[in-house]
């Protein structure tokens, strides 16, 4: 791959493993920040088979409460379409940091998690009339302690690399808003080294391959 100049807009751990031999010190940053596993369970449920009048987007659970979700979508309140008439969609997450070996059990048991979590929580009776479930392997980055410093010294390739900008879910947050505000804060630096006209020459020893030329 070459070009004038490069943005690697990807999961931290895919940036951890094009960046050595490119730029070691990012590399090295990209590759602490951790994405546990996460598991998104789909269920589907009449109306009339749910107490909670599910009036806001959902909600967040305490790790205190000892719950098996980390939160739930009220998908057919936030979104148009989720769901047809008489019915509604909810969405549960499973797993993350608080309990990744919960992300890996088998679809059925996930399911099952859920629809219990849904019946102490929302009021659903009875068997959802759908469900899906979708496996993240690797799931949200983690913001912990530190974080701070490690996006300082990604955030700082592309003035020890000039022409290498990194971009992705782990700078500023995951939410599509924020990935947005990233990408534009990212396309504007880009922009400016290519009025500048300033490059570098590299080549991965990790496993990628990139290269990115001087001039215009």
């Amino acid at each position: 791959l070459q070009g004038k100049s490069i943005v690697v807009a990807t999961q931290a751990h895919v940036a951890a493993q094009l960046l050595p031999g490119v730029d070691d010190q990012a590399a090295a940053a990209a590759e602490q920040i951790a994405a546990p596993p996460l598991a998104v369970v789909f269920l589907g449920f009449a109306r009339s088979a749910v107490e909670h009048p599910l009036d806001g987007l959902g909600f967040l659970t305490a790790a205190a409460e000892g719950r098996n979700i980390l939160g739930a979508q009220f998908c057919s309140t936030m979104f148009p379409g989720r769901a047809p008439k008489g019915h509604v969609a909810l969405s549960a997450y499973i797993g993350g940091a608080r309990s990744p070996e919960l992300a890996r059990l088998p679809s059925a048991d996930l399911i099952d998690l859920a629809r219990d979590e849904f019946k102490d929580l929302v009021g659903a009776r009875g068997e959802p009339v759908m469900a899906q479930v979708r496996h993240w392997p690797i799931g949200l980055p983690q913001y912990r302690p530190g974080h701070k410093r490690l996006i300082a010294e990604l955030d700082t390739t592309h003035e020890r690399q000039p022409g290498l900008f990194l971009s992705g879910n782990y700078f500023a947050g995951p939410s599509v808003a924020t990935c947005l505000s990233v990408a534009q804060k990212t396309a504007l630096a880009v922009q400016g080294h290519l009025e500048n006209g300033q490059g570098i020459t590299r080549q991965t020893q990790g496993g990628g391959h990139i290269h990115h030329q001087n001039g215009p």
